[in-house]
């Protein structure tokens, strides 16, 4: 992130695309080590949110960064920014379920704040700037030829403008997609630490029950009533 806010500074395009690659690498590292980690400890959420946190920082910076830019940096920036969600979501597989909540709660809350991938913002903008241009050449009759000139290079911004939000449009649909899959992964995590519970207090209640007969029928002998506990249950993470 360092490299790229110095390249930003300098308006150096191809330092920028570099350092976005690098940012990029970055995310997919993390989840690699996340993923490593989860199968040599069983604290490996530790640093799953760690790892997650920094991402949630990256994201929060490219999704200013992009509405504030030209479109073509902004797509860039967005691209990042997707692919970064995408090594987040791997990483939350591994966190608690609280923690997992918070982070799908705190990514709703960006995509609504930013308008989701600010398709409100940059491109929108750029339309509307495009339409009062137009007003203008149509009251230049006098200036003919550069109102002719005028209108093909608007003709030729509005054919870019349109690419760059059906990529956006595309972008956002598989943000989308992504949440909702975050969603299910989440309500499976719950209704397993659901039934965990449920079978930990039957466990506890048989166990008691137990107990109370040997207290007042100490001659006779009972067959235990506590049932064998079910192994532990994890959600573990979707391959």
């Amino acid at each position: 992130m360092a490299e790229l806010r110095e390249m930003y500074a300098r308006k150096n395009s191809e330092g920028i695309v570099k350092a976005l690659w690098e940012i990029e690498k970055e995310g997919k590292n993390l989840a690699e080590s996340v993923r490593i980690a989860s199968s040599q400890s069983n604290e490996a959420f530790v640093l799953a949110k760690k790892a997650n946190d920094v991402l949630t920082d990256y994201r929060l910076v490219l999704t200013k960064a992009s509405s504030a830019n030209s479109d073509d940096l902004s797509l860039k920036l967005d691209s990042t920014n997707y692919s970064l969600l995408v090594s987040k979501v791997e990483i939350e597989n591994y966190l608690t379920v609280a923690d997992q909540e918070d982070a799908i709660a705190s990514d709703l809350e960006m995509e609504v704040e930013n308008a989701v991938l600010g398709l409100s913002t940059k491109a929108e903008k750029t339309e509307k700037k495009i339409d009062n241009l137009e007003k203008r050449a149509s009251k230049a009759a006098e200036l003919q030829a550069k109102k002719d000139a005028t209108k093909e290079f608007l003709n030729t911004k509005k054919a870019e403008n349109k690419k760059l939000l059906e990529q956006k449009k595309k972008l956002q649909e598989q943000r989308k997609k992504l949440l909702e899959e975050r969603k299910k992964k989440l309500q499976a995590a719950r209704e397993a630490l659901k039934k965990a519970k449920e079978a930990a207090r039957h466990f506890k209640d048989a166990k008691k029950a137990e107990q109370e007969l040997k207290k007042t029928n100490p001659e006779v002998e009972t067959e235990t009533l506590t049932p064998t506990p079910n192994p532990t249950i994890t959600s573990s993470p979707a391959q």
